[in-house]
């Protein structure tokens, strides 16, 4: 059962890769399984034209925006774009807004090879979420952040130096956290920094 499952998983990451924002179609027959759980989980769009079918990948405003998501400007809008081009330029799956089951939702859910990591962007202070880090680590053993500028950079390390004091007080805090799980807290700018954003996918 574990087998059939990696196998739809490979062959849905396989059409998500072929996929782009851009209507295409999908005629081949051996595709129309995952074309289906695709489009059931929400992950992309289709539009029917006579006998024809074209199929899309779900766009950001295709998607319901979080309260926190107001406090973005154009420009994290489009910081987000490039992360998503990115990711998908190097064969990964890429979902946007993805909400978990404790209710984080995610700015970015890559996979690739049935790896899958979860990446939020804070564009300010004011939309870091309420008990953020251990709500993260719920759903992921890394927490993977990317932020605008060094200031907020400043304000989410602070948290997570906050958070692991509070979490490990009789020890030495960084190094037991480091034992179990990962942090990366990355600028847009470090991100496009030849292969710095590796560090969000290990």
């Amino acid at each position: 059962m574990l087998g059939g499952t990696q196998e739809r998983e490979k062959a849905d990451e396989e059409i998500l890769s072929q996929m782009s924002e851009e209507e295409q179609e999908f005629d081949e027959p051996e595709w129309q399984d995952s074309i289906r759980r695709l489009y059931l989980a929400g992950r992309i769009k289709k539009r029917k034209e006579g006998n024809r079918v074209f199929y899309r990948l779900v766009k950001e405003e295709d998607l319901p925006q979080e309260e926190a998501a107001d406090t973005m400007t154009p420009n994290d809008r489009l910081n987000i774009s490039r992360m998503a081009r990115k990711f998908r330029s190097c064969r990964y799956a890429v979902v946007r807004n993805e909400v978990a089951a404790n209710g984080i939702t995610y700015t970015l859910t890559v996979t690739k090879k049935e790896q899958t990591y979860h990446i939020l962007y804070v564009p300010d202070d004011s939309a870091w979420p309420d008990e953020g880090f251990p709500r993260m680590l719920e759903n992921d053993r890394g927490i993977r952040i990317v932020v605008p500028d060094i200031p907020t950079k400043l304000y989410v390390a602070k948290n997570f130096d906050d958070f692991v004091r509070k979490s490990y007080p009789d020890e030495n805090p960084l190094l037991c956290f480091n034992q179990t799980h990962l942090f990366c807290l990355l600028t847009v700018g470090q991100f496009f920094q030849k292969t710095t954003w590796k560090n969000l996918v290990r």
